[in-house]
């Protein structure tokens, strides 16, 4: 019994810790619903349309270098098309003058 009363006694607040415990639990969800988490969904919009810009600059980036290659690749292509149309003539050339001495011992 006299560890009852001694018990009792422990506490120094009117109406227990409880309520002590109950208020830093509110402050810290107010500060959380008011302060922490709103400022949270701002730094990731931030983020969000930081990443939306770092993206669409590479995208037209990308782009550029792609239509500088397929520029250079459309030059080099009709270099190569234009050695192969003379090698053509040059060949059909040949084979004409070949015919035409074949025909000629005839």
């Amino acid at each position: 019994m006299l560890l009852l009363f001694a018990a009792e006694g422990l506490e120094a607040l009117a109406g227990g810790s409880g309520w002590v415990g109950a208020g830093l639990l509110g402050m810290v969800l107010a500060w959380l619903l008011l302060f922490h988490l709103p400022a949270k969904d701002k730094q990731m919009e931030r983020m969000i349309a930081d990443k939306d810009k770092v993206v669409s600059d590479l995208m037209t980036r990308h782009e550029a270098i792609q239509e500088k290659s397929r520029v250079a690749y459309q030059a080099t292509l009709d270099v190569v098309v234009n050695h192969c149309d003379k090698e053509v003539e040059s060949i059909k050339y040949i084979a004409e003058k070949m015919a035409a001495a074949i025909g000629a011992r005839t």
